[in-house]
């Protein structure tokens, strides 16, 4: 297995596993956990002129092509055929995807695998916030939901340690601290020379702040900032003051 490092200090958002030149066709699976940036990486590659799926999906379902999540093995590898035939490059986001790849990789042209990485505790927080908004009942516990995580990213680098195929790992919360950079590693790593307008796009697309961000048919970002559930006052602790000594 072969790393690409850089210098110390360098914000680079993203480290390379086994790299190597990208093919004229390639196949790009976006994967990483539940709240973990992935839909912000996925909208940079789509911005970056990769077909990820149909546009009603993707403009529905947070860049997520529905069927590439279907559980029939057939039908998925049958649609995988009928994407190869129709583009040298696609991709797909599936947060957790992972588990699944093992069983199409020998469909797929030329992978490159995109795995994002999250700050745990965002993770944790926005799945949280997430059962909050959904009204998901019984509501998961933060034990419940660090540990589902924790688990997730376990297979992520078992994976990641034993795959011959490149991967990009990416650090969510370094690309949006260098957006520009992160942008020009992605398309290089897919094999995309990006015009200055597919830059801006992309620079759109890559929000500070957090939230989804979503797109039209027409693919049109719409900007969907996930509200904040209210607040739940904790109670303040009394804390002993010292005893005054004469």
């Amino acid at each position: 297995m072969a790393y690409q490092f850089f210098r110390y200090g360098d914000p680079h958002p993203c480290l390379l596993v086994n790299p190597e030149p990208a093919s004229p066709a390639i196949t790009i699976p976006i994967v990483g956990v539940p709240r973990g940036g992935t839909t912000m990486v996925a909208a940079v590659v789509d911005a970056l002129g990769v077909d990820l799926g149909p546009a009603k999906d993707l403009a529905e379902h947070t860049f997520e092509d529905q069927n590439m999540t279907q559980a029939d093995p057939g039908l998925l590898l049958s649609y995988i055929a009928k994407r190869n035939r129709e583009r040298k490059i696609w991709g797909w986001k599936y947060p957790t995807a992972i588990n699944s790849l093992h069983s199409v990789f020998f469909a797929l042209r030329n992978p490159r695998i995109i795995v994002v990485f999250r700050d745990i505790v965002a993770s944790i927080d926005g799945e949280m916030r997430f059962d909050e908004q959904k009204n998901i009942t019984p509501r998961r516990t933060f034990a419940d939901l660090a540990k589902a995580t924790l688990n997730w990213w376990d297979t992520n680098m078992e994976f990641i340690s034993q795959t011959a195929f490149p991967v990009m790992l990416v650090s969510y919360e370094r690309a949006l601290q260098a957006p520009e950079t992160f942008i020009h590693e992605l398309a290089k790593f897919i094999g995309r020379v990006p015009s200055q307008a597919q830059v801006q796009d992309a620079m759109t697309r890559i929000n500070p702040r957090g939230g989804y961000l979503r797109i039209d048919e027409q693919g049109a970002p719409i900007r969907v900032v996930e509200p904040l559930p209210d607040t739940v006052a904790s109670p303040i602790l009394e804390v002993p003051q010292p005893p005054a000594y004469p």
